[in-house]
């Protein structure tokens, strides 16, 4: 596939943009990426400021909103200015965007409850309900979604793992 900007390279930077409910991708070369300031090859190219910045990337095209027009007591940074950077400017900008903060990380991370591991040789029952837990969650998810096949695959791992927990527990 060839860049959408310039037509000469091959395309191999695939984003997709979701602009007022509607979804694009783009196709870019690395060079072209790069220029039109979407991602930037050098420096470090997995960098968490980046990554949050361009999923917080107001759309300019419309009024904003009123979480954009919020600003920080303390310092005064404002959403937008949070939201273009992707840095706070004080501690208590936290407490200030909380709920924008809590709706753009559930979107980058998935949720907003941290779902650490847990160690290899740790106690495996603990890493059996972690993982029937993680099931009922998507389990959930997939219910919401009207997927109910896949739903009720994960309800027989769901079962399937807790008939091995109590074999566990009787050993």
């Amino acid at each position: 596939m060839q860049c959408e900007k310039c037509g000469e390279r091959e395309a191999n930077v695939h984003m997709t943009k979701i602009v007022n409910n509607n979804k694009k991708e783009v196709h870019l070369c690395s060079q072209c990426a790069e220029k039109s300031g979407q991602i930037s090859i050098s420096g470090d190219p997995f960098s968490f400021q980046k990554m949050f910045s361009g999923f917080m990337q107001p759309d300019r095209s419309r009024s904003p909103s009123p979480r954009e027009k919020l600003e920080c007591d303390n310092c005064g940074l404002t959403y937008r200015e949070f939201t273009e950077k992707g840095l706070f400017g004080c501690a208590e900008c936290y407490d200030s965007f909380a709920e924008g903060v809590d709706y753009v990380v559930g979107r980058v991370q998935g949720g907003s409850e941290h779902r650490g591991k847990v160690p290899r040789r740790g106690d495996r029952k603990s890493r059996l309900e972690e993982k029937i837990s993680s099931l009922r969650q998507d389990m959930e998810e997939a219910v919401d979604r009207e997927d109910f096949e896949r739903a009720a695959e994960l309800r027989d791992k769901v079962k399937e793992l807790e008939s091995r927990m109590e074999a566990e527990d009787e050993k």
